[in-house]
This record gives structure tokens, sequence and C-alpha cells, in this order.
């Protein structure tokens, strides 16, 4: 499971600032590993070990131009807390977005893989249609093209399915409308990917068009449906904790999947100096040698 191509797939830098480590041999990816953790204490690898120990790429959120930063930060934070390593990120509309105060550096510990449109120039306000205005402003991205959508041929949507699609993934949109299957019930004999969307809005048609399903969480009181934040908490964590119950090899990272996950988490962790630069040819020559850690 996973997506040569796009942004840190397998242990890039959190925004995609050191590269793609799946291009990266075994042998020399674990050279790199063992150079870096020289910088860390003893207590940040056991919790490393840890976290990886429960790691998975089986189950996936898919944000679709969330215009809220603080419900973009706050499903990113349950995405790392639920152990998912994964997160996918259409911005066609809007650009993603996290509040530092509320994220507390979870988005630094995911793989992140967006898939923008083509941004267009903003229209003046007057020109831009009130659902547009009322998505701007401190607490949302800035809208790319008002109303106006590419075709499903050309969108980021398309991206995104194709790049999940072609790595085994099933995708499933969180609608409160329709859909046969719930949390509890969708199958989940092959990796599946959840497609959640802005709270207003909701899932685009396209998005919803070329899923595989639709699921529901049934709401028993007055309301209509729950905030995303609290549908990505519940349907991520039903579906983490079913997926747990397979066997391990279904579910758990790779060997390999796991050093480049590694990789990335050492990046964020050691001093900036010590990333900066041509720093992996100087890591594979100086070898591990010993240095007291940061």
């Amino acid at each position: 499971m996973t997506f040569p191509g796009y942004e840190n797939a397998l242990g890039g830098r959190a925004h995609g600032e050191h590269g793609d480590s799946a291009t990266v041999a075994a042998a020399e990816c674990r050279r790199l590993v063992a150079y870096l953790e020289r910088f860390v204490t003893a207590r940040r690898l056991e919790r490393f070990a840890e976290a990886i120990e429960h790691r998975t790429r089986y189950v996936t959120p898919v944000l679709e131009n969330l215009n809220n930063t603080f419900n973009a930060t706050a499903v990113t934070r349950t995405t790392d807390g639920l152990g998912l390593q994964d997160l996918h990120i259409v911005e066609d509309r809007c650009r993603f977005a996290l509040s530092a105060g509320v994220t507390q550096g979870a988005a630094k510990w995911l793989t992140m893989h967006r898939y923008r449109g083509r941004p267009r120039p903003p229209a003046a306000d007057s020109e831009l249609p009130a659902r547009a205005r009322q998505s701007e402003g401190p607490q949302t991205g800035r809208v790319w093209g008002g109303e106006e959508r590419d075709s499903f041929e050309e969108s980021a949507v398309r991206r995104c399915y194709a790049a999940l699609r072609a790595a085994g993934y099933v995708i499933a949109v969180t609608s409160p409308h329709a859909g046969s299957y719930t949390p509890e019930s969708l199958p989940v004999d092959r990796p599946v990917a959840v497609v959640f969307g802005a709270e207003k809005e909701g899932i685009s048609g396209p998005a919803a068009e070329e899923a595989d399903y639709a699921i529901r969480i049934p709401v028993y009181g007055f309301v209509e449906s729950f905030n995303v934040t609290v549908s990505a908490g519940i349907t991520l964590y039903t579906l983490g904790e079913r997926v747990r119950r397979l066997p391990p090899e279904r579910w758990k990272l790779t060997e390999h999947e796991q050093l480049g996950v590694k990789l990335a988490w050492l990046q964020e962790s050691v001093p900036r100096r010590v990333v900066t630069g041509d720093w992996r040819a100087r890591a594979l020559e100086q070898g591990t040698g010993s240095e007291s850690r940061a």
C-alpha cells in the first residue's frame, strides 16, 4: 500500500521537504536511520518503537476540501491518535490548513498525500457566490475558483481515487442521507479509504458517484448528522478496531514501510542542522559513528 509519485509516500517529511524514501534501498534506509538515531534520546526511540507497532495503512481518511482549520486539525490529530499513518487531502476548492494550537504537532507524524486542483486568480469579493464568500476568513482555507469545478476526469478527486485504487484500496464516502453500511458493517476484507467532506457542503457529487461504498452513522436524536470531526472519530475508531482483529500481517506496516516511517519521524525529531543540505550523502559517508544524543 504505497503511493509512488505522490508527496511523502513512505517516509517523506511531513510536508515533502526530504523527498520520497520509497526510492531508498532498504540497506541505505537502515544506514540513514542508524545515523539519525544518534541525535535523539533513547526515550524517543522507545516511543517510536511503541507507536510503530500499532501503525497501519489498512484504513486511511480522505479529506475533501475541508475549509475550516479547526475541523481539519482535529481530524489530523484523530488520525495520528488512532495509529493511521496516511492522510489524503483533496484541495481543489480550498487550501488545506492546520491550526498549530490544536494540532500539537500531530501532522509531522503522518504521511500526507495532497491532491491539488488548478488555482484560479481570486475574484473580487462582490463577484464571488455567497457560499464562496462564507468560506473565506481566518478560520478557513482560500477558495480556489468559487463555484466552478473541474470535470471528474481532470479533478483532484480523480487523481486521489486513482492513487488509492492503484494501491489496493476500496473507497467509501460518508453521508447522513445514504448508505446501506455503517462503520460496524462496512466490509474490511480489503484496505479501505474513507472520504469526509466539509461541514456544510459535504461530499462532492463526483466523489460520491465514483466511490465503492456509502456509509452512515445512525442518528437517534433530532439532529440530522454529526460534526465532521465527530463523524471521523467514530468511523475511523470503529474501523481501526475491526481491522486490528485481522491477522497482524494484514494490517501492520511491512518492515520496509516501518523503516521509511521511522526515517521520516527521525527527520522531524533531530536538530534542523542535522538534516540540511546534502545530509543523506554526509550520513552515508560518515556511517553511524558515535556522537552525543540531542
